[in-house]
């Protein structure tokens, strides 16, 4: 029995503590997420991880806000980088 023949158009694994970053970036190109760099998906996956440890099950909405937080710090910093504004501010 194949996910399209009971209408399906493919698989919905649900994310846990014991996923990797492998299956954690290829879920973020699964979202929308294909070109992140290594910094963006390095601080995502650890928020995921400390999500997944408080939550038996991620789910791609959990996903994609830990991503878009993510992207979020990390615009901030290089728009301060480049305006030669040094702060440092945190967000969590």
């Amino acid at each position: 029995m194949t996910p399209e023949s009971v209408g399906v158009k493919q698989t919905s694994l649900v994310m846990g503590k014991h996923s990797g970053r492998h299956a954690f970036k290829d879920k973020m190109n699964s979202l929308g997420y294909p070109d992140l760099t290594d910094d963006v998906v390095s601080n995502a996956f650890a928020k995921f991880k400390v999500l997944a440890d408080k939550k038996k099950h991620v789910y791609d909405e959990d996903i994609i806000a830990l991503v878009d937080d993510s992207l979020i710090i990390f615009v901030f910093f290089l728009y301060n980088y480049k305006s030669r504004n040094f702060f440092i501010c945190w967000w969590y």
